[in-house]
């Protein structure tokens, strides 16, 4: 990586320059010395005036070290007792003070890295940040990264082709696969330049524009420290060294496309020797750039595109499957009022964790296991809300177990019938105290009058609970039983979750690539996606309500 590395152009040092640097080294002391003075004041509180002695002998170290910025990460280290609040002030303070010294900017880097701001905490900073002439500063969570101006000019649209070429001393053959492939890449401009290095170093023989083409959309679906490495060995991919593990990992990938243009010559045959030449490399183009782009570690256009495409296929075909799956599962059940809320609470909530799905899916930077970690909490915390939501609308309310005793006590057999109920929750595994209540109010049954069980406040209260339970358990069902609906319904879905979001994720991700890869034929990506969703649709919801309905009788 070339992020620090001197301007490309060879420019003279005027007197100018030597203003501004001389300027940078005298604001770099004084901001040490500051930091010390913050330093010594807070070890004072902590530990006494004894440590005054100390002071000065600390300031003098720090002026004398060429780079402040170890103390500094000292500084901020010491403060992760403190509120997220406290560690952002003093960032702030840092990000005010950077001035041009290139050991703090990037000290500041890598502070926020290892402080994991948040895009938003980012945001924050950015106005301090962005008061540097010589550096700006990048967010590709998790990282913060700091680059030079001089070398983020060349992405820059109002740069000619023309004035790249000089900058970098292009020859044709590179240049051409730069114009082609810069816009959508995410190497960096030290990256590209030692790119360009690595191939000046092989002959004229060796150069292969074709190979060069590919291998940058391919470094690309990389992480970035990857990504670092293979660049370093871009004479190796180039030459094809078998040698090299990365190499033929690069290769065994591009051998598909030797495939699929085979299929793009039989397709064309009929045209004449030049029409099926152009057509056939266009074709190849697209389908290499499509392959690689959307299996690229950042945001590319194709992925940006197959994520809107996707938060409409799974938002729209997850509202229809949701519906059918529930008629088709639940029709041997009585059409009450019950029987349609819980439709209806269904589909609204599959539309809201479809759409954090989708949105998880299309914004995916990570590979499997860590989408399912972040999916799997993601969704936890949605159902938790569901659940919460659910016990409000579906569980039994204190004015329905009311309506029940009621009923209870106009009939004849009223204590009959409450005896019944006593001894059906007495076989149940309750709590300790709420078995003792239950007990309790049997007994006081065998010796008390309906009449005079009523009177009481506090026996009619612990009726009502006892009938509020007796409602419940006769609607639970069978393995999750905690005494609340909406408890129950979370309980079952963190349990099923630890399989089914997994699985969700790996069907997802072949869905997308599948929207992203074929997004030159839209309907043959939506058949294919469509068939692939039915049938995990059809299977994963025949055993997803089966279990629901066996755990917690919805």
């Amino acid at each position: 990586m070339y992020l620090q590395r001197r301007s490309i152009c060879s420019v003279s040092i005027d007197r100018e320059i030597f203003t501004d640097k001389l300027s940078a080294m005298i604001k770099a002391v004084l901001l040490t010395i500051i930091l010390g003075l913050t330093s010594c004041s807070l070890s004072v509180q902590r530990r006494g005036p004894a440590s005054e002695l100390d002071c000065f002998e600390t300031i003098s170290n720090m002026i004398s070290k060429k780079n402040s910025f170890t103390w500094v990460r000292k500084q901020v280290q010491s403060l992760k007792w403190q509120s997220r609040r406290a560690q952002l002030s003093m960032l702030t303070w840092f990000a005010q003070n950077i001035w041009e010294s290139p050991q703090l900017a990037q000290g500041m880097a890598q502070l926020m890295t290892e402080l994991k701001l948040t895009k938003a905490e980012f945001e924050k900073l950015l106005p301090d940040l962005s008061k540097s002439k010589r550096f700006h500063f990048d967010y590709r969570f998790p990282k913060v990264v700091l680059i030079d101006n001089e070398s983020a000019q060349f992405f820059k649209k109002e740069i000619s082709v023309d004035q790249i070429a000089e900058l970098f001393k292009l020859d044709d053959e590179f240049l051409e696969v730069y114009r082609n492939n810069s816009q959508e890449s995410l190497l960096t401009a030290g990256e590209w330049n030692e790119l360009l290095a690595q191939f000046k170093k092989l002959d004229e023989s060796e150069r292969d524009s074709v190979v060069l083409g590919r291998l940058i959309p391919y470094f690309s679906t990389l992480a970035p420290k990857e990504r670092v490495l293979a660049v370093r060995e871009g004479a190796s991919f180039l030459k094809g060294d078998s040698s090299n593990p990365r190499v033929v990992t690069f290769y065994k990938k591009m051998k598909k496309f030797e495939g699929y243009q085979k299929k793009l010559e039989i397709k064309f045959q009929g045209l004449s020797e030049s029409e099926k030449q152009i057509n056939v490399m266009k074709a190849l183009k697209t389908y290499e750039n499509l392959s690689l782009s959307c299996r690229s570690k950042g945001q590319t256009f194709a992925k940006r595109q197959a994520a809107k495409n996707g938060t409409k296929f799974f938002m729209g075909v997850g509202l229809v499957s949701t519906s059918g799956s529930y008629f088709y599962n639940n029709w041997d059940k009585e059409k009450d009022s019950k029987w349609y809320g819980n439709l209806g609470y269904d589909i609204v909530t599959a539309s809201i964790f479809n759409f954090a799905f989708a949105k998880i899916l299309g914004n995916n930077q990570s590979g499997f296991a860590t989408t399912s970690v972040k999916s799997y909490a993601t969704f936890a915390g949605l159902d938790f809300l569901s659940a919460q939501a659910y016990s409000e609308l579906f569980g039994v309310s204190k004015d329905d177990a009311v309506e029940r005793l009621n009923e209870i006590v106009a009939q004849p057999e009223a204590r009959e019938k409450l005896e019944q109920l006593f001894n059906e929750l007495e076989s149940e595994d309750l709590d300790g105290d709420v078995q003792k209540v239950i007990t309790d109010l049997s007994q006081l049954n065998e010796v008390s009058s309906l009449e005079e069980m009523l009177a009481s406040e506090e026996t009619r209260e612990k009726l009502i609970e006892a009938i509020s339970l007796d409602m419940y358990y006769k609607d639970s069902g069978d393995w999750i039983r905690t005494g609340d609906k909406g408890t129950d319904r979370y309980l079952f879905h963190r349990a099923y979750d630890s399989i089914g979001t997994p699985k969700g994720i790996a069907v997802g991700m072949v869905i997308f690539n599948i929207l992203c890869r074929d997004a030159t034929n839209p309907k043959k990506a939506l058949a294919k996606a469509l068939s692939i969703y039915i049938a995990d649709k059809i299977a994963s919801d025949f055993i997803y309500y089966k279990l629901r309905r066996k755990a917690i009788n919805l």
